[in-house]
């Protein structure tokens, strides 16, 4: 079948008069077609963050366990791969400058307290021990600025006393 010249004419009129038909229409709403790629890519995001968060709170677990059980080293092993993926995880910095302190480490378990002060500025019992810590270490003003930070933060307490029993001690 052979197309006659007008039949060509007006298919090619009906082309070039359906190339100027607008696709989006003034006034009305765009169709609530979803972006299925970005949700999925949100929703993958969320598991990821949720697995991680898990994931850390599992290893805090074993590792305070472990740390329990009387294993410091494996205790340590774990909070240090821990600390390695999530820094600001403050239970396992507490826990790590615990183990410190127990062995009595004070060095060591400075930069651990420093950064615990800094996640939870509002604790008092970390500027407590943070003072003490510096205060072995011979820092005496950081240990002064902590303790009475704990003070102030904690007036029931008892830190104050603890920070005048200190005075007191290294007045002696």
């Amino acid at each position: 079948m052979r197309a006659t010249p007008i039949a060509v004419l007006l298919g090619a009129l009906m082309l070039t008069a359906c190339a100027q038909i607008p696709t989006e229409l003034p006034g009305l709403p765009e169709p609530l077609v979803p972006d299925v790629a970005a949700e999925r890519k949100t929703r993958e995001l969320e598991v990821a963050q949720s697995f991680e968060t898990k994931r850390n709170e599992a290893q805090w677990l074993a590792a305070r366990s472990v740390y329990r059980s009387g294993d410091a080293r494996q205790a340590e092993r774990l909070l240090k791969a821990l600390l390695s993926r999530a820094p600001d995880h403050a239970p396992a910095r507490r826990l790590v400058a615990e183990l410190y302190l127990d062995r009595d480490e004070p060095q060591r378990a400075l930069p651990h307290l420093e950064i615990l002060a800094e996640l939870t500025p509002e604790d008092a019992s970390v500027h407590h021990v943070l003072g003490f810590v510096y205060d072995a270490l011979g820092n005496v003003p950081a240990a002064e600025r902590h303790l009475q930070l704990a003070a102030e933060l904690s007036p029931q307490s008892g830190f104050a006393q603890s920070r005048d029993v200190l005075r007191q001690a290294r007045a002696q």
